[in-house]
């Protein structure tokens, strides 16, 4: 037998204190004989027998009693059988310890406490079972490509006090088998690893489930401390979108807010709040729904124009983590707009159009005429507006496929006069568009009749009001519609989004997406002789809400980035692979941009060990002039971290046992119950034998009670 405190059975001399006390009270006194009392001493002869005897078993009881209390807080140890591999505390070890620090570790609440302080705790206790002599391997799921030396205790104890989580983290099983592989290479006979973890399934299972048993890992002890309580409840922002897709200066934006409420209780509203740039813009209420969700739509009024960064915020909970979101959109400040044309008289409705603008500086318009296009540099501009041509060249062709693909935006109009469109059907090819075909001489009236126009679209994203709407889709007569007088046949391709249509089907006015730019075609010119289009109110805002369309400083917010998940992020036209750029996190650390250049455009690349950070990035370029800001991205935590469940014992049992792992050899901490007595008692135990202290405390406990029971018999 083993003793965990040998130091306290020096209290055993206690157990001789009620023999002591016995001792003190069987003085010899005088006796005095008398005559009457002979036959009552006869009488009481067996009595007082029996007395002696239950004053024996009440001196036996309380000495046991004292002797199993001072016996259990020795913490006395069986080896044997249970004892596993009989280490003895003089073999030196080899151990590795896994420390999740992904975010969810964070939790904490009043009745639990905080969970990343228990880990602590958990990992500090671990290493006071260790010596100097010990070799100790650390590994955080934040630093999993990191390499891994062994350490001395008290370096580990550094670490683990400076560690924080982070939302860039490997999967925790992932890490359990590269600790096994380095113990099973450790120098030490005695092999243990520890796993700290909430057991948080999108932060412990790895994606990669053929891995091999080892059978030497059969013997390495494994001990398992769940940090996470058995109850948690939160209320986590776990998804956004930026409904608006065009952005225009002095134009409200929306952004819709979804939340997931994780509680037994009975849920309670909690208040969402918008900020655009660091100013508090919208706040609305969330109310759950049955299934646990809540989502509202917050709009809100941008000043300025620019990159304009945004936050929606709740309210401080049991895991502040996930209870924010960053989004990022650019508003124009100018677009700058090239249109080509064959005849210049086809382009003069589409140059007033866009100077009635409310700003009419804001589009900057250049011209260019059909024999001159090959000659142009696309990049400078925004958009192009090519109007009317008769054919494109096969250097014109390629040039506005790469345009589209570094995200520039064209409008096409098609000359509905030409009897041949194959040059049109190549430009549409190359962007995955639809065909054009001649328009038939014998169409009916419904084929230059016009369907209600698709308020759905982007387009019309703020045309028409939604108390409109229905009036706009179905209730609009045939006389408010435009009138076309002249058109191309054209077959949108599938991937197209129809903008206005004809009755029979065919689409006047379509959208496509190709590489990272827009394209809308139209089958008709703007001019009075093809539609009266242009004499309607709806022609202006429809011809410059399209041109907002396909620009993509216009488009829509910029994309939503994970933090790490590796990823890449578009430059704008313009930047050379060359370029020295910084990019500034939110902390405000700054680094060398890692560039590349793919598909025509200059790429950052969104390493997660660089972008290791929740919030809004700066890119910016150093020039002459100072640095200019190129680009702000948003980056998230995943949606999965705000989850609230947790892998259950057998789960991870399973997951351990799959590295090769003996199941005899897997030791678990009662969830909720990681106290530093019962993180060394399970360390203990496993390295010695089977600890008897609590069945001594029941035995002394059950001394206690019987001596109680006899001496008031006694008494009696």
């Amino acid at each position: 037998m083993t003793f965990l405190n040998p130091a306290i059975l020096f209290a055993l001399f206690a157990a001789a204190v009620p023999i002591l006390i016995h001792f003190l009270n069987m003085k010899r006194r005088k006796k005095i004989e008398f005559a009457s009392l002979q036959l009552i001493k006869e009488i009481q002869k067996s009595s007082l027998r029996r007395f002696k005897i239950r004053q024996w078993l009440l001196l036996l009881l309380r000495s046991l009693a004292i002797f199993l209390l001072v016996l259990a807080f020795s913490k006395p140890i069986l080896p044997g059988y249970l004892a596993g591999n009989g280490f003895s505390n003089q073999t030196k070890t080899s151990a590795a310890i896994v420390f999740d620090t992904s975010p969810s570790m964070r939790y904490a609440d009043q009745r639990n406490g905080d969970q990343w302080r228990v880990a602590k705790t958990a990992a500090m206790e671990v290493l006071e079972n260790f010596s100097e002599n010990d070799e100790i391997f650390l590994l955080f799921s934040c630093e999993a490509s990191a390499s891994v030396a062994a350490m001395s205790v008290a370096e580990a104890r550094r670490q683990i006090a400076q560690q924080e989580t982070s939302p860039v983290f490997s999967p925790t099983e992932e890490l359990l088998r590269r600790a096994l592989w380095l113990l099973a290479n450790a120098k030490n006979f005695n092999r243990e690893c520890y796993l700290i973890s909430d057991f948080h399934p999108s932060g412990f299972l790895a994606q990669d489930t053929a891995f091999a048993k080892r059978r030497d890992y059969e013997k390495i002890n494994l001990f398992v401390l769940n940090v996470a309580p058995s109850d948690k409840q939160n209320v986590a922002l776990y998804h956004h979108e930026v409904l608006t897709k065009i952005f225009e200066p002095q134009k409200p934006i929306r952004v819709q807010a979804q939340a997931r409420f994780s509680q037994s209780e009975p849920a309670q509203n909690a208040v969402v709040q918008l900020f655009l740039k660091e100013k508090l813009s919208a706040e609305k209420s969330l109310s759950p729904q049955p299934d646990g969700t809540a989502q509202t739509v917050l709009t809100a009024m941008p000043s300025g124009t620019g990159c304009t960064c945004g936050k929606i915020l709740l309210e401080d909970d049991n895991l502040n983590a996930d209870n924010q979101r960053f989004f990022s959109v650019y508003i124009p400040e100018k677009i700058h707009v090239l249109m080509a044309y064959e005849n210049r008289e086809t382009v003069r409705f589409l140059e007033a159009a866009l100077k009635s603008y409310e700003n009419p500086n804001f589009f900057e318009l250049d011209f260019v005429s059909a024999r001159q296009l090959d000659a142009r540099n696309f990049a400078p501009f925004d958009a192009l507006l090519l109007v009317g041509l008769e054919n494109f060249s096969k250097t014109t062709l390629q040039k506005l496929k790469v345009f589209m693909e570094n995200g520039g935006g064209v409008m096409l109009f098609a000359a509905p006069e030409l009897k041949n469109y194959e040059s049109y059907n190549q430009l549409l090819k190359l962007l995955g568009g639809g065909r054009f075909q001649p328009a038939s001489e014998t169409l009916d009236k419904s084929s230059f009749t016009l369907d209600p126009p698709h308020v759905r679209h982007p387009i019309f994203d703020g045309i028409y009001q939604n108390s409109n709407l229905a009036r706009s889709n179905s209730q609009l007569q045939s006389s408010e519609l435009p009138q076309i007088f002249a058109r191309a046949n054209y077959d949108k391709s599938p991937s197209e989004a129809a903008v206005l249509t004809y009755l029979d089907g065919r689409a006047l006015c379509s959208s496509l997406k190709h590489g990272n730019g827009a394209a809308v075609i139209f089958a008709t010119l703007p001019t009075p002789q093809a539609t009266n289009l242009v004499w309607q109110p709806i022609f202006a805002p429809l011809i410059f809400r399209s041109v907002f369309f396909v620009s993509k400083k216009a488009q829509s917010a910029t994309m939503a980035y994970t933090v790490g998940k590796p990823d890449e992020a578009i430059l704008p036209q313009g930047t050379a692979l060359h370029e020295h750029l910084i990019v500034k996190k939110p902390s405000g650390k700054a680094f060398i941009a890692p560039l590349r250049e793919r598909l025509g455009s200059v790429r950052l690349q969104l390493q997660p060990a660089l972008f290791d950070e929740i919030g809004i990035y700066e890119v910016r370029k150093s020039g002459a002039q100072g640095e200019e800001l190129l680009e702000k991205l948003a980056l998230n935590l995943a949606p999965s971290e705000s989850e609230m469940g947790a892998l259950k014992r057998q789960q991870v049992q399973q997951a351990i046992m799959k590295t090769g792992v003996d199941s005899t050899h897997i030791y678990f901490a009662e969830t909720g119950k990681l106290s530093n007595e019962a993180v060394a008692s399970l360390i203990s135990g496993s390295r010695y034998g089977f600890g008897i202290w609590k069945y001594l405390l029941a035995l002394a406990a059950a001394c206690l009670i019987l001596e109680t029971v006899l001496a008031k018999k006694v008494r009696a």
